[in-house]
């Protein structure tokens, strides 16, 4: 099985897939789980719910099946009158997601300066702090203790920060 195999089978029997889809998205309407606002695909697998209030009678049936085939034909209309119209939307998603990501790994960039410029300001002082403590030590005499001269200071790790999808 091959993209093209599968382009020929669906040229071939166009009809009866354009049946199929109406009949199985009036079932999802009509089941609660989709509506005729917005359609789109993430490919999320859901688990099955057949509760009592998700069967409905043959004429409600009917009413869903005349708005999916509604909507199938209003989308196959704008395909046929603009074929490039769904990639330039998706192109248009996709910059609208690049610009936002952009944006927020920009602020956390922000942040992250601030962070690190709070550390340095933190470390001069602790270091500032330590040699005005030397300094006194070695006016009052005292030597320096063994384990000050051995033991270097430890760094504090560089600030980290996520850039969350959405805010």
């Amino acid at each position: 099985m091959n993209a093209k195999t599968l382009a020929d089978f669906r040229v071939g029997h166009g009809a009866a897939l354009e049946d199929l889809l109406i009949d199985s998205f009036a079932g999802l309407v009509m089941a609660g789980v989709a509506s005729l606002d917005r359609v789109a695909q993430d490919g999320v697998r859901v688990r099955a719910s057949a509760g009592a209030a998700s069967f409905r009678r043959h004429s409600t049936l009917e009413d869903c099946r005349e708005e999916a085939a509604q909507a199938v034909r209003g989308l196959q209309e704008e395909a046929s009158r603009d074929p490039g119209a769904a990639s330039r939307r998706e192109a248009a998603a996709r910059l609208r997601a690049a610009c936002d990501r952009e944006r927020r790994v920009e602020k956390a960039l922000t942040l992250t300066r601030e962070l690190h410029g709070q550390q340095q300001h933190r470390a001069r002082r602790r270091e500032e702090r330590a040699f005005r403590e030397k300094q006194k030590r070695l006016a009052a005499g005292e030597s320096e203790p063994e384990k000050e001269k051995e033991q270097p200071r430890e760094k504090e790790p560089a600030p980290r920060l996520r850039t969350p999808r959405r805010e």
